[in-house]
């Protein structure tokens, strides 16, 4: 049987120093820090936004859920900050033991997409439920709370439905970003289509770490920086995307940067695929922000944790 973890940071033990450490396995931190020793930070495209034409549209730039999955895009202005030492020295300060950096020969660093088995191909039906969001550093260190508070009123705990797609792309199974990030859009934008959607993003095979996405007078500039991937077992795969987030919608201009690690599994049984995963969406402090009330001890660590939970079943 599938069964969700009993909570949601044991599905998805890939923590930075300052974050639950109670579930994750050493192994998984030496895999984090020794990616933050290979990964270089990409700058942030910037752009002008274009003409909208729907005002309450604009709101889904603040979603967190519109995170989920949207790995498609996005981070690591701050994220990368830490070197391995660095990193094991904070570890050592929050009372967690240093991890040791592994051999890296079966990890994948920055592959130029993140790369799937062929179980996965085709078109998914998604569940996703938020089960917990985390503030480290109390609420005051949160650039935006009205996000967050968002997110515990309208999303915490509430089953959302959208569709997901993996394609092929030579050889290998990908995620298809536009039509997932579309996908996500269409389900909190009332009447839009995932046609109507993905015509508003652009994003190319090219180029798949890169994304704009234009919703009403809100302009997104997606980047990722970073990525890793390993399969710890035959059914089970861990990603971790890095990304940056330039958000433009004609008050302040915000960056972000925010981390998404994901562990999948999935089984096929009489001909029926299934996929479950956890995933945590950690957002950083960002320290040009000048109205910032972040301590200093929560630069370069994430000031707001989303946890999820997510079943797949194949359409």
């Amino acid at each position: 049987l599938f069964v969700f973890p009993s909570t949601s940071t044991e599905g998805t033990a890939l923590l930075l120093p300052g974050e639950d450490r109670s579930a994750s396995p050493a192994g998984m931190k030496s895999l984090y820090l020794a990616l933050h020793e290979r990964g270089s930070a990409n700058s942030v495209a910037m752009a002008s936004p274009g003409s909208g034409t729907s005002g309450s549209a604009a709101s889904v730039a603040d979603r967190r859920s519109c995170l989920f999955l949207l790995t498609a895009s996005l981070v690591g202005a701050n994220a990368g900050i830490f070197t391995a030492t660095e990193a094991a020295g904070a570890a050592e300060a929050a009372g967690a033991s240093a991890p040791r950096v592994p051999s890296t020969s079966n990890v994948d660093f920055k592959p130029r997409d993140i790369e799937f088995p062929s179980i996965f191909l085709g078109t998914w039906r998604v569940s996703t439920v938020l089960t917990k969001i985390d503030l480290p550093f109390g609420p005051d260190a949160v650039p935006d709370m009205r996000q967050v508070k968002r997110a515990e009123q309208e999303d915490l705990n509430v089953r959302r439905e959208s569709t997901m797609r993996f394609v092929r792309s030579g050889d290998a199974i990908v995620m298809d970003r536009k039509y997932n990030t579309a996908s996500l859009i269409a389900d909190y934008v009332p009447g839009m289509s995932i046609q109507a959607a993905m015509d508003r993003i652009q994003w190319s095979t090219s180029n798949v770490d890169h994304m704009t996405i234009n919703i009403g007078s809100t302009l997104i500039t997606s980047d990722i920086t970073r990525r890793m991937q390993q399969s710890p077992a035959p059914d089970a795969l861990t990603t971790i995307e890095f990304y940056q987030q330039f958000v433009d919608d004609s008050t302040r201009p915000k960056l972000k940067a925010s981390r998404a690690s994901t562990k999948w599994r999935w089984r096929e049984v009489d001909g029926t695929r299934e996929i479950i995963a956890t995933q945590t969406v950690a957002d950083f402090a960002d320290p040009a922000d000048g109205t910032s009330k972040a301590p200093l001890q929560a630069i370069g660590s994430p000031v707001v944790i989303y946890n999820y939970r997510i079943f797949l079943t194949a359409v």
